[in-house]
């Protein structure tokens, strides 16, 4: 049977429709096109195991060719009158290639995987059908609950990734051995010889459907197969089921450096639990990214200022899988369903303690199970789960950002400040806060966000959960510090400079200077006695991402104001002028109380401004802790207080 290509002519009734996919995955967690190809295609073979308990890996292998302009082999599968469409001017390719170009392709397949399965026939959404999904869904997902994939359109970096926005498939399914071959292109509305047509191409044979419309059904002919393999070196025999798909006219930047550098960034996770193994090929050299050559050959593997960036969460993850030598706590979950709070219950003194001594020692590496409940709206009682808190002691001393983990995919959640001397790790394996994150990610799976739509308004305590897991490890490294009898002055010490006390009175002792000792006579005793030390009001504190205001150790003499103000500093900047330089492009308070990173306790009267917090306080118990700022920026804070007086007569 002939495979042919026909674009579908626009109709009247039919609005003109540009597809948008492709923005969804342009962000800054998104270094370029080939990123979000390795995390959405790996994503999806991953969900497509199948069989999830099998202890054989999932296998990707992307393959780097060309075929030469002259050699008429792509005339095969694209003839002069597809390239009408793929060279239209209004079609939205910018300098697209031309019949008698050079054809770089990507080769993507998978193995142990259960393929494109389902009625190909099928023109409405159908539980369980792949095949509906992948040809014929735009912005529609067939993927459940404890899948990796949500929004249905991360199969479009398949077309986005070749210059005339095609793919060829061939797929053998695990439900019926039955090998399918089809195709698409998506371009944008475009005209040629005088007619309008849609974005979409079909390649494949078609089936009339009433006087004027065909309906596109894929081929089912090995020997179609067999050209296919032969022509752009498939490794898939007919009887291997899962997906290959060849990308013709790929981007320059698509490289297997490029390739073999996404994938260790992003599923060393999977890779090193087994569940996955990569191959990268291109002009004959091949790269076999598994357990063992992520550990020992990652030279072989990235370029190398990116190896220092990764080696410690790899150092990590193999041994939270493998060694398991870390040790294990486990915090305490409230006896009744609530909202998750990081507070003195959730983490007592004792267990901090413990922790905090644990960490100090040299190679420190504790795993702490973060348990909690999840309510749906729709559900009668809320249900238990958990995530997990790595952290390994960093010798090097360098500030990391946490890594996130979902289900085997890392989520970047570039807001996340850094830590000091720890390398860390969130991992969320499965269960029903691996659900809740899930549905509030945004299309490119990049960041947790409260206003999803696929989240919002389905959870009680939904964005609490959201907070309570992204900012976990520095909530978590502020409460262990209380575990601590002294404050740990160095602790996360490069993350902010606090501005000097206006006084000698308010330097703490450790920081005061000691003066040399000259020598000479000794000094005359003092006639008077020196005035007593003026009292401390406040104790200001850096904190992972922020600071801490608290009341002095001993009790306040009388009712106080305080104002504390913020800034950013800058380069050759007084504190007066960095304080006058602030602006709501830096930071807002007020807008950082509403997302729960201003903690109030034991205070009156708070006005929050964009950089300042205004409060009253009668007891020496009292906290104000602020976080989320920027922790490549240094911040200087401000602390003013004056006696409330009493104007009762």
């Amino acid at each position: 049977m002939t495979a042919e290509w026909r674009f579908e002519p626009k109709r009247r009734s039919q609005k003109s429709r540009d597809p948008m996919q492709a923005s969804f995955f342009t962000n800054s967690s998104i270094d370029d096109d080939t990123h979000a190809l390795v995390r959405e295609a790996i994503q999806n073979s991953l969900d497509a195991k199948t069989d999830a308990e099998a202890v054989d890996p999932v296998r990707v292998r992307f393959k780097i060719g060309t075929h030469s302009g002259d050699s008429e082999l792509i005339a095969r599968y694209i003839p002069e009158d597809a390239w009408l469409h793929f060279n239209a001017s209004d079609n939205g390719l910018q300098s697209p290639p031309v019949a008698a170009d050079d054809c770089r392709y990507l080769v993507y397949e998978d193995f142990n995987t259960e393929g494109l399965v389902g009625d190909e026939r099928a023109f409405e959404a159908e539980n369980g059908n792949s095949f509906y999904f992948f040809m014929r869904a735009e912005g529609q997902s067939g993927k459940h609950e404890g899948e990796r994939g949500r929004h249905g359109i991360g199969k479009y970096v398949f077309p986005y990734t070749s210059g005339i926005r095609m793919f060829m498939m061939a797929t053998v399914r695990a439900s019926d051995s039955r090998c399918l071959i089809a195709g698409q292109s998506v371009l944008k509305s475009h005209q040629v010889s005088g007619e309008r047509f849609t974005p979409d191409g079909w390649w494949g044979h078609f089936e009339k459907d009433g006087a004027d419309d065909y309906f596109a059904l894929p081929i089912e002919d090995l020997g179609l197969f067999s050209q296919l393999r032969d022509d752009f070196d498939l490794a898939r025999e007919s009887d291997q089921t899962g997906l290959s798909l060849i990308l013709p006219y790929i981007q320059d930047e698509v490289t297997a450096e490029k390739l073999s550098e996404h994938v260790v960034g992003e599923y060393f996770w999977p890779i090193l639990s087994g569940q996955l193994v990569v191959e990268v090929i291109e002009q004959g050299k091949r790269r076999v990214i598994d357990g063992t050559s992520i550990r020992e050959n990652l030279d072989d593997l990235l370029p190398a200022g990116h190896i220092e960036q990764i080696a410690p969460y790899i150092a990590l993850a193999h041994r939270a899988l493998h060694l398991k030598d870390f040790v294990a706590v486990e915090l305490s979950l409230p006896e009744a369903p609530s909202m998750p709070k990081w507070d003195k219950d959730y983490l007592s003194k004792g267990v901090a303690k413990e922790i905090h001594e644990e960490l100090a020692k040299p190679d420190a590496f504790v795993r702490i199970r973060c348990p909690l409940y999840v309510c749906a709206n729709a559900a009668l009682e809320a249900k238990t789960s958990h995530f997990d808190i790595f952290l390994s002691k960093d010798i090097t001393d360098t500030s990391r950002k946490p890594r996130f983990v979902r289900e085997g995919i890392i989520i970047p959640e570039d807001r996340v400040p850094k830590v000091r001397g720890y390398t860390s790790m969130v991992v969320i394996d499965s269960g029903d806060v691996a659900t809740l994150l899930g549905d509030s990610e945004n299309p490119a799976h990049t960041e947790w966000e409260k206003n999803a739509t696929k989240f919002k308004g389905k959870y009680k305590w939904g964005p609490t959960t959201i907070d309570f897991v992204r900012l976990s490890v520095g909530k978590f490294l502020n409460l262990m510090s209380q575990g601590d009898e002294e404050e740990d002055r160095a602790l996360l010490s490069d993350i902010f400079f606090l501005d000097a006390p206006e006084n000698e009175d308010d330097v703490p002792d450790a920081r005061k200077r000691r003066k040399k000792i000259k020598p000479g006579p000794d000094p005359a005793p003092p006639i008077d006695p020196p005035p007593p030390a003026r009292p401390r009001t406040f104790r200001l504190s850096k904190l992972d991402g922020g600071f801490v205001v608290r009341g002095p150790r001993t009790p306040l003499l009388t009712d106080r104001s305080y104002k504390v103000l913020v800034a950013y500093d800058f380069s050759g900047a007084s504190k007066s002028r960095a304080m006058k330089q602030w602006s709501k492009n830096d930071f807002d308070l007020e807008r950082a109380d509403a997302l729960g990173l201003v903690e109030a306790k034991n205070m009156g009267a708070v006005v929050i401004g964009g950089n300042t917090v205004e409060f009253q306080a009668s007891t020496s118990d009292f906290s104000l802790i602020v976080h989320g700022f920027d922790s490549r920026r240094d911040l200087i804070v401000e602390v003013e207080s004056e006696a409330v007086l009493n104007e009762e007569v």
